[in-house]
């Protein structure tokens, strides 16, 4: 090896500086009075600078002896001569001869001081502005970062160019994140070898067991393979090597492994039955460019035109005959969107290629010819006559100087105008240029791949089988059909119009909400079309979006809840679902896939006991949320999904982001306030204390401080103005729910009821329930819960909020409760992101017996949802026989009828819009005392003046005092006691203009005799207040 030698000099000038890789070749006048050219790694090098740089000499061919420079140390000018060179040869942006040549007259020898630390007094100087000021200073002090860096880098052996790049993306805080990580040297926008990071990082002190040196060792060993061709590793060989590498036990690889799949670098996964791990942007484009394949295989062209008869054709025209197998490659190049032809020399492949391109030419295809080298691009143009380019070239490949790496202008959102691509030796090309040309390739076109090896490549189908993101789309289309049904089974034939179905009980939540859809019509803002003059309190976005198609399309709003909504919003539920995997996996369909489906495949702990009653034991009724309560969970979990992929997308950027990306997070938090209330406020209690983590990260703080306070904001807003008269009166501190738990029973039968004992079964109680709510997803959640609370600090934003929102949920579902059991909705948006954290575990269960526990766990809760499942299908399939008279109606006291529809059909098209009733069925049934009623405001359209009573104070906060004064009315005014003249007095000061009168319910109409009676069947009279 050439010992190095010394030299110490100042820079008399700069002959060429490359400031984007910082190369440069100078004019040094040595100490010793010589002069010399240097060149080597020099940012922004500048006349008058001192240098004492490490290096070797050369002869150049042309330029003669030079000193070409390894490593060196810079010091700036200290004289005014040397500060004016330094300035005036252009290195600081802003500044010419005649700037510098002002400063220093002004400054003297304290000019670069000034520069740095006192820019104001720049602007004293006639001629600088303060803004121009600002920007002298801002270049100057971006030369110094680098300066001080690369001397930094430089004292520990690390060339100058990772200085600069380093600096390029981390700014003046470039040795503080080297400090905190000397290993994102060796990241792929870096550059650095592994040697040269690790070497810095123990001369640093880091230990030798850090987590950060085994995850870089890990990606190392990664970059290195896929250097040879392999796209994966196995994972036990990869910790093997990992460990030998750097000297650690391969337990701790394993656990660096785990880290780095969590942190979204790397992706491990099962193919071929071997546990594979890949890095990310290598597991992307294979699985991508075996989507697409697969896609294109399953695509056919026959038929359009007559094959046979064509390739006739040709052998006329070239005077040629094929042999059958050439003759069946022709014939498949046209049927087909994908074509693989592969052998060795002199077995016709030039002829096959010379034959397609001209039955293309004769189809009126544009077709595109590439090949992966020059060589091989200029080969093919000679055997075709035709044009023929690189990939690189066909694609557009230019080089981003933002982030130092090679792009395409062809891609998704521009791709190639042609109908076919020929590429020629297709085996060369890696698997990330074959994802950018499947990518840039329009959705219908035909790809022929001409291998001219004497062996085939290895075949891409391999690599797709373990991969059943594929069939993804499929999956999800069937699981729609699947929910669409249950949905038609629990909801529509449940709710099934009167007149079509007879006498029907139906569901008093689905008449309630259909009743809030139509207060909108009313006015805005609307009042509890069930309680008049009391303004609608709840989130109400969804009835606010069908009271809106209701108007716009004149579809009735029960038709649009009962029968249009579930379909719709459980296809975007299962998109966004979907799409939340996707971004919080960074990428892995095999996980957002099993996400999507575990929302509604395992359920609790019930098993058979979950047969008789549809919900179960334990209270997760996630599954029958979701496929039924469209107006809230289902709608709130789709914005919750837009908000944490709006968030994760942001915090992944540092919040480096637009005001108009901001905005639309904002405005998707406010969706999910509008949405459901208890579920905005678990999201905003977690989104508080995840930011809490991430100022501390450094993020944009403009953009930071401003999604805190805009989310802060936004739902302080709408619980003042929407939540706050309900909730401050109906939701309550206590441990009822946990008290009534099974597993809460249990634990005291066995522990006794003394006060020590209480305070542990409370505990365990609730762990306990959470598990029977979960089985499968609660013991896979504790498992990653653990690794995260060790790395807290470290933890991804998205991660952070997710077990906040997991916390919250369940300790918020514990610790409060409400008379209609509302808590409930605390636990449900918790589920759906204990399934996202526990789904991310399941490929690091690697134990024999973790492995039969997982699926043990997962047997019972996917029991459970069968038994669901056969639950509701089969009350669904029972009622719908009741409303095709198949079997007998049920025997209830009271049911909705078509004489009940009828006539709030006719009160919906013979009253004004304004018109208030009041009814004597204020109950859900005649003989119950409930105060829940919600049919005839749902059928008609019209306010009540007191249908029911009870979502009315526990939902808009109305006073017992209010709802006692209003029930006395209403009696009276269906008391045979009453006088005449004092029911119309009464209808007079209440405003009330119709009374109507359920024969199916308990009340005199003799009292009525005074006023008309406008319409009359065999279960209802309806009479005027005011004729």
């Amino acid at each position: 090896m050439q010992e190095l030698s010394e030299i110490n000099g100042t820079v008399a000038a700069v002959i060429f500086r490359n400031d984007e890789n910082g190369y440069g070749v100078v004019k040094l006048e040595l100490d010793n009075g010589e002069t010399t050219t240097a060149v080597g790694c020099l940012p922004y090098v500048a006349p008058g600078e001192m240098i004492s740089a490490e290096g070797s000499w050369m002869t150049h061919a042309q330029h003669g002896r030079q000193f070409k420079i390894e490593q060196c140390s810079r010091m700036l000018p200290t004289s005014a001569e040397a500060i004016y060179e330094y300035l005036a040869g252009g290195t600081v942006r802003g500044v010419g001869p005649a700037t510098a040549a002002m400063i220093v007259d002004r400054f003297g020898d304290k000019a670069l001081d000034v520069l740095e630390m006192q820019p104001d007094k720049l602007a004293e100087i006639k001629g600088i502005s303060a803004s121009k000021a600002k920007d002298i200073s801002a270049g100057f002090k971006k030369q110094a970062g680098v300066r001080r860096l690369t001397e930094f880098l430089c004292s520990y052996g690390i060339q100058p160019i990772f200085a600069l790049r380093m600096f390029k993306f981390y700014g003046n805080s470039a040795i503080e994140v080297v400090h905190e990580n000397p290993y994102i040297l060796a990241s792929s926008h870096i550059g650095a070898s592994f040697a040269e990071a690790d070497s810095l990082a123990l001369a640093l002190g880091l230990d030798g067991d850090s987590l950060n040196r085994v995850c870089a060792a890990v990606v190392f060993e990664l970059v290195h393979n896929s250097g040879n061709g392999h796209c994966f590793v196995p994972r036990g060989k990869l910790t093997a090597a990992t460990s030998q590498l750097i000297g650690v036990a391969q337990e701790l690889a394993e656990d660096a492994v785990d880290r780095l799949c969590e942190t979204g670098e790397i992706v491990c996964c099962t193919v071929a039955g071997l546990d594979a791990c890949y890095l990310s942007h290598l597991y992307e484009a294979e699985t991508y460019t075996a989507d697409r394949i697969k896609a294109m295989c399953r695509a056919k062209d026959g038929g359009r035109v007559n094959i046979d008869a064509l390739i006739d054709r040709l052998e006329t025209a070239n005077g040629i005959k094929y042999a059958p197998m050439q003759r069946e490659a022709i014939a498949l190049a046209a049927k087909n969107r994908m074509l693989v032809i592969t052998g060795g020399p002199g077995t016709g492949k030039t002829t096959i290629l010379k034959a397609v391109l001209a039955m293309y030419d004769e189809l009126e295809l544009e077709t595109y010819l590439a090949a992966p080298t020059g060589r091989a691009a200029k080969r093919m143009t000679e055997l075709t006559g035709r044009d023929a380019a690189t990939v690189h070239r066909m694609l557009g490949a230019k080089f981003d100087e933002d982030n130092d790496r090679v792009v395409f202008t062809k891609d998704e959102s521009d791709r190639l105008d042609c109908d076919a691509v020929i590429l020629d030796e297709c085996s060369m090309v890696d698997i990330c240029l074959m994802d950018a040309l499947l990518r840039a390739l329009p959705p219908v076109l035909g790809l022929l791949w001409l291998v001219l090896l004497r062996g085939a490549p290895q075949s891409p189908w391999k690599a797709a089988r373990a991969v059943y993101a594929d069939g993804g789309f499929l999956s999800r289309v069937t699981l729609w059909c699947v929910l669409s049904v249950l949905f038609a089974l629990m909801v529509s034939v449940k709710n099934a119009h009167p007149a079509a179905a007879g006498e029907i009980v139906l569901t008093q939540d689905v008449m309630w909400n259909i009743g809030n859809a139509n207060s909108f019509a009313l006015g805005f803002p609307p009042q509890d079309i069930r309680f008049s003059m009391v303004r609608f309190s709840y989130h109400y976005l969804t009835e606010l979006v069908f009271g809106a198609l209701s108007i716009v399309s004149g579809i009735a709003c029960y038709d649009i809840y009962v029968f249009y909504a579930g379909p719709l919003v459980l296809a975007a539920l299962l998109c966004c679902l979907y799409a939340l995997g996707i971004c919080f996996y960074r990428g892995h369909r095999n996980k957002a896939l099993l996400f999507t489906f575990a929302m509604f495949l395992f359920n609790c702990a019930s098993l058979w006991t979950a047969l008789t009653n549809g919900t179960g034991s334990f209270g997760n009724t996630n599954m029958m949320h979701l496929i039924t309560n469209v107006n809230a969970q289902g709608t709130a979990a789709v914005f919750v999904s837009v908000f944490v992929i709006l968030f994760t997308e942001m915090a992944r950027r540092c919040f480096d982001v637009s005001w108009m990306y901001l905005t639309v997070f904002l405005g998707s938090f406010a969706l999910v306030c509008f949405a459901k209330g208890p579920a905005a406020a678990i999201v905003v209690c977690s989104f508080a204390v995840t930011m809490l983590f991430v100022l501390f990260r450094k993020p944009r703080w403009s953009r930071a401080l401003t999604a805190l306070a805009g989310v802060l904001a936004v739902f302080l807003v709408v619980y003042l103005v929407i939540f706050s008269s309900g909730t401050n009166t109906s939701v309550h501190f206590g441990f009822k729910t946990l008290e009534a738990s099974a597993p809460r029973q249990w634990l005291r039968a066995w522990m006794g009821d003394s006060a020590a004992a209480g305070a542990v079964c409370m505990v365990l109680g609730a762990v306990l329930h959470a598990f029977c709510m979960q089985p499968f997803q609660f013991p896979l959640y504790l498992k990653g819960l653990c690794r995260d609370i060790r790395g807290l600090l470290r933890l991804p934003a998205e991660r952070l909020l997710a077990n906040g929102i997991v916390a919250g949920g369940f300790l918020a579902y514990f610790l409060f409760w409400h008379p209609s059991y509302s808590q409930l909705y605390f636990v449900l948006i918790a589920i759906m992101f204990m399934n996202l954290l526990a789904v991310d575990q399941v490929t690091t269960v690697r134990t024999r017996a973790g492995k039969a526990f997982c699926t043990l766990c997962g047997a019972v809760g996917l029991a459970t949802s069968a038994v669901l499942v056969i639950n509701f299908t089969g009350g669904g399939m029972r009622q719908l026989a009741r409303n095709l008279d198949i079997i007998p109606k049920y025997p209830y006291v009271s049911t909705a009828s078509a004489g009940d529809e009828a006539a709030m059909k006719w009160l919906q098209s013979n009253t004004p819009q304004d018109a208030v009733f009041a009814t004597n069925r204020i109950h859900s049934m005649a003989n119950a005392s409930d105060g829940i009623s919600s049919l005839y405001t749902a059928m008609s359209g019209r306010q009540a003046y007191m249908e029911g009573y009870t979502y009315a104070v526990t939902n808009m906060g109305v006073s017992e005092a209010v709802v006692a004064q209003k029930q006395a009315v209403n009696t009276a005014l269906f008391d045979a006691s009453t006088a005449p003249e004092e029911v119309l007095r009464l209808c007079a000061e209440n405003g009330i203009d119709y009374l109507v009168c359920s024969k199916q319910y308990p009340g005199d109409t003799s009292q009525l005799s005074g006023l008309v009676v406008v319409y009359e069947n065999a279960d209802v009279t309806i009479y005027a207040a005011d004729q």
